[in-house]
Order: C-alpha cells, then sequence, then structure tokens
C-alpha cells in the first residue's frame, strides 16, 4: 500500500471520528437515553440469535452422536440379515432343478431369516444422516415382511410338498432381490460411517491412568 493510500486511509478515519464526536456531543440526554435504548437493543437481538445459532450447532452435534451411536448398534445385524438374503437368494438362482428342492424347504429357509427391528424413533434420528437411508431401510424391512408373509401363503396352498418349479424360483428370487438391495445399500454407508467414527481407543483409554 503506497504513502498516498495510508494517507488518505487514516484521513477518512479522523473525519468519521470528528463527525461523530460532533453528532454525539450535541446529543441532549434525552438523545443519549435514546441512542443507549437503541444500542442495548440491537445487543440483545445479537446476543439472542449467537445463543440460538449455538443451541442449533449444539442439537446438531448431539443428534449427530446419537445417529452414530444407531448405526455402530444396528450395522452388524444388518450385515447378517443381507449375508442370510444372499444366501437365499442364490439358492433360489443356482440350485435351480437339479437339487429339485421342494417349496417347503426353500421356503423355510426365506421365513427363518430374522429381519431387523428399528423404532421410529431411531429411523428418525437416522435422518439426520441421509433421509435416504433412514427411508431405504424403512421400505426393505416392510418389504421382506411381505415377502415372507407371500412365501408362507404360497406354501399354504399346497396341502403336500412340491417341487419348485423354475418359474416360481425366477419369481421368489427377483421379489426377495429388492430388499437386499436396499439392506445391502445401507449396509454399506453405516459401515463406512462406523468405520470413521468409531475409533480405535488409545492405550490410556483401554488401560486408564
Amino acid at each position: 500500500m503506497g504513502k498516498f493510500s495510508i494517507g488518505y486511509s487514516v484521513g477518512t478515519l479522523i473525519w468519521i471520528a470528528v463527525v461523530l464526536a460532533q453528532t454525539f456531543v450535541c446529543l441532549s440526554p434525552a438523545d443519549w437515553a435514546a441512542w443507549f435504548g437503541a444500542i442495548g437493543t440491537i445487543g440483545t437481538l445479537i446476543g439472542t440469535i449467537w445463543l440460538s445459532i449455538r443451541k442449533d450447532v449444539q442439537d446438531r452435534r448431539a443428534a449427530l452422536r446419537r445417529a452414530y451411536a444407531i448405526i455402530a448398534g444396528v450395522q452388524p445385524a444388518l450385515g447378517r440379515l443381507v449375508a442370510d438374503l444372499l444366501r437365499e437368494e442364490a439358492s433360489l438362482n443356482f440350485d435351480n432343478l437339479a437339487t429339485a428342492d421342494s417349496m417347503r424347504t426353500l421356503a423355510s429357509g426365506i421365513t427363518a431369516i430374522p429381519t431387523i427391528y428399528i423404532s421410529s424413533d431411531d429411523l428418525g434420528a437416522l435422518s439426520v444422516l441421509d433421509g435416504s437411508d433412514a427411508f431405504r431401510l424403512a421400505h426393505a424391512v416392510g418389504l421382506l415382511a411381505d415377502f415372507q408373509s407371500y412365501v408362507n401363503s404360497e406354501v399354504a396352498r399346497f396341502s403336500a410338498d412340491v417341487v419348485m418349479s423354475g418359474h416360481r424360483r425366477d419369481e421368489w428370487a427377483r421379489r426377495m432381490e429388492k430388499p437386499r438391495k436396499m439392506f445391502q445399500a445401507v449396509h454399506a454407508n453405516f459401515r463406512r460411517l462406523a468405520t470413521q467414527h468409531a475409533t480405535e481407543p488409545s492405550g490410556q483409554e483401554v488401560w486408564g491412568d
């Protein structure tokens, strides 16, 4: 910055200071009271806004901590569920008619898959991260429950056990694929988040002081 610019800036500041001094010196007591009242009002408003922002930040951090804790608890069960679905889907797709598995044999494997339970409160807590994960998880749970109910109703239609046809195998595999893909996508994202936030404890944390 040149000498002229520095001199100009200093001169401007001096001029502003003189104008403000003249303004405030000429104020009456009533004007002074009005000025201080206005300054107090502005200060109160700024303080209120700052406290509100600070509370929002604290609430956001608390919501994130809760969501990460839910993920750490759900992620292992979600991984086992995905593995079970992949196993049963593979039985439908690749065993085909070569092994002549009966409908009840295949149905028992599907209906025995334990679904994952997550409360509406926990789903709401997960929505702070990414609404699509919470929605996919809830939707996939519903789809799997509907599919298992459908499989039971299919078995109940026959008084005796029957061999699964290729057409029915393909239909069951297609109906299983959609929830499996949703569970798989959510599990992959949850595993990534759990790895990021569930850090390995230090030696001091493990053994204490």
